[in-house]
C-alpha cells in the first residue's frame, strides 16, 4: 500500500477539487499532532496505467521516446511475423502484451510507461469541486 492519507475526525469543512480517480481504502485511525484521524491507504494498482481499468490514465507519449528501456513486460517473448494470417489481437490491452502479434511496451506507435509511472494533470470529465462536513 502507498499514500497514506488522514482526514481528522473531528467537525471540520474540508474542500476537495476532484482531478483524478484515484481511490483509497480505510486502513484505520490514529493521531497526527494530537487530532484523531482516520487513515486512508491507496493500493499500488491504482497508479498502475498498464492494467485495462486505468487505460484512461496512460501517458500518451506522443514523442515516442522509450523512457524506460529497461521495462520490458515480456523478456523471454517469441515473435510472429505473418500476424495478419490470425485474428485481431488489441495490442494496448495488457493480457496481450506478450502476444506473438504485439511487441510488448510498444503499443500503437508509441512507448508506454511502467507500472506506477503516469502523467500527474487534470484527467477530463474529472474535474469536481465538493465541500464536505465531516
Amino acid at each position: 500500500m502507498s499514500s497514506v492519507i488522514l482526514y481528522p475526525l473531528m467537525p471540520v469543512a474540508i474542500h476537495y477539487i476532484f482531478l483524478s480517480s484515484f481511490y483509497a481504502t480505510y486502513s484505520g485511525e490514529t493521531t497526527v499532532s494530537g487530532i484523531r484521524s482516520y487513515t486512508f491507504e491507496t493500493p499500488y494498482e491504482v497508479f498502475d496505467a498498464t492494467l485495462d481499468e486505468n487505460r484512461g490514465f496512460r501517458y500518451e507519449n506522443a514523442e515516442r521516446v522509450n523512457y524506460f528501456k529497461e521495462w520490458d513486460p515480456c523478456p523471454n517473448k517469441t515473435t510472429f511475423h505473418n500476424c495478419s494470417l490470425l485474428p485481431f489481437v488489441d495490442c494496448s490491452k495488457r493480457r496481450n502484451f506478450c502476444s506473438e502479434c504485439c511487441d510488448g511496451n510498444y503499443v500503437d506507435g508509441t512507448y508506454l510507461l511502467p507500472p506506477g509511472m503516469f502523467p500527474l494533470k487534470c484527467y477530463p470529465g474529472n474535474s469536481v469541486f465538493a465541500t464536505v462536513e465531516v
